[in-house]
């Protein structure tokens, strides 16, 4: 697969345990950790080139995830965007992946369509792929019920279809992803409205439109926390009126832990209202992988002899990146 002299991105991006670490397994023949539940292993964005290429897959955590805030997550994904598009990498596309064996989009698959329109803007959906996964999994004639649902329905994909994007299966094999990728990489390269956003027009993420449904988000739990907190306030007050003190134990925990959610949103509130800074992730990213191809041919090439500067190659960039 031919690629162009600049770093190549495809951005993943998808709920949690859909199978994107599957896709980009497949794709690289990385050693990517593969999750089977609704709990992310990817707290980061990472990169995994494919081989031989310039071609990188950023995996990106999925947004309303049970352990990460999707303040961070979009922080930790405008960051990534912005250290490609500043160290000279074209942006060639995203693959928005969704299980095909799932009856209905859950709420998380919402809210995840949902930024990937508002990462990407419409105007960038011709570099878009809705990649269904788990057809092994499903009943082909339900497979396509469900394929059907998405692509007709104005809520879920129809809107990104009509923008230009496409729709794809993916057989859970290399030349699948790789057929998937492969226009991607011939094709133009984009600019994402978050990067268009944040170095173009110099917005903190907050004034972004990802940014904007983050806030409101924050806003409404901000809301529901306070008034549960007034609400045990008061429960408080009679369980010490009746003097019924266990209880009143039980109600001050439950305080304190809505007083610690509401902590981190305001955390969370200072996370996106910062600019977004340069921190040439990226291009270390491209240092290790380079390493590695250079370590590796040395080692064959040599019958072993170079192994132990290889092993001293690799060592010295995973140092400096440590560093950084």
């Amino acid at each position: 697969m031919m690629s162009k002299t600049n770093p190549q991105i495809i951005l993943v991006m998808g709920v949690t345990g859909v199978g994107k670490s599957t896709f980009i397994k497949h794709a690289t023949g990385s050693n990517v950790e593969v999750g089977h539940g609704q709990s992310s292993c990817t707290a980061d964005v990472k990169c995994f080139q494919i081989p031989q290429t310039n071609v990188y897959l950023m995996d990106t955590p999925g947004f309303d995830d049970t352990y990460i805030s999707d303040a961070d997550i979009l922080k930790e994904i405008a960051t990534s965007l912005v250290d490609a598009f500043n160290d000279k990498a074209e942006i060639q596309g995203a693959l928005y992946i969704h299980p095909v064996i799932e009856a209905r989009m859950r709420g998380s698959g919402r809210k995840n369509l949902i930024m990937f329109r508002k990462v990407l803007g419409m105007k960038g959906m011709r570099n878009v792929r809705l990649v269904t996964t788990k057809w092994s999994q499903v009943d082909p004639d339900k497979g396509r019920e469900r394929e059907e649902e998405l692509c007709q329905k104005e809520e879920f994909w129809q809107p990104l279809l009509a923008a230009g994007a496409s729709a794809v299966r993916f057989d859970d094999s290399m030349e699948s992803a790789i057929e998937i990728i492969k226009p991607l990489i011939h094709g133009p390269a984009f600019e994402p409205q978050l990067v268009e956003e944040v170095v173009r027009d110099g917005k903190p993420l907050s004034q972004t439109q990802a940014g904007k449904v983050v806030n409101d988000d924050i806003a409404e739990a901000r809301k529901l926390h306070k008034a549960e907190m007034e609400q045990l306030a008061r429960d408080m007050k009679e369980a010490g009126n009746k003097r019924d003190f266990a209880f009143r134990a039980e109600l001050a925990a439950e305080r304190d832990e809505h007083a610690k959610k509401l902590k981190k949103l305001e955390d969370d509130s200072r996370v996106i209202a910062a600019p977004v800074q340069r921190t040439g992730r990226f291009g270390r990213w491209v240092a290790r992988t380079a390493a590695i191809a250079v370590g590796g041919a040395a080692t064959f090439i040599s019958g072993g002899l170079l192994a132990g500067h290889a092993l001293l190659l690799y060592g010295a960039t995973e140092a400096a990146i440590s560093d950084d």
